[in-house]
């Protein structure tokens, strides 16, 4: 990251108006409890669906690798559910560049993880499109 760059805080009045924080985050759900969501989509080319999908179970600390395997699929009418890729080509291993894995690691530090699930509402629902736009 360059010298003198932070990330805002809930607590940032740029960041969202005070009526709508209020309102909407909670210590576990805040922008930095999803801090990580940007920097791995940065940094691994994922789509909305992979990232919303992502299981700690795809990702090898130690290797540096994370393994794409599911994804979210929101079709309308029809509840959100955990699916296959896009296409057969969408399962795919990414090697992880170091601020991914800082940033994995911090994540899983701090933050209850349900079922599995890297990112989820402060309900431990699957984070959708529409929820991280509100953020």
């Amino acid at each position: 990251m360059p010298k003198g760059f932070a990330y805002p805080t809930p607590d940032d009045p740029t960041c969202v108006s005070s009526i709508r924080r209020k309102s909407i985050y909670s210590p576990a759900h805040s922008p930095t409890a999803i801090r990580a969501l940007p920097i791995v989509a940065a940094y691994t080319g994922l789509r909305w669906g992979e990232l919303a999908g992502l299981r700690i179970a795809a990702i090898d600390m130690l290797r540096r690798r994370l393994t794409v395997r599911t994804a979210l699929i929101e079709a309308a009418g029809e509840a959100p559910r955990l699916g296959r890729p896009k296409t057969a080509a969408s399962e795919r291993t990414i090697t992880l560049p170091g601020i991914s894995l800082d940033a994995i690691a911090q994540h899983i530090d701090r933050y209850p993880l349900v079922d599995g699930l890297m990112w989820t509402t402060e309900r431990g629902a699957y984070l959708r499109r529409g929820s991280f736009s509100r953020i």
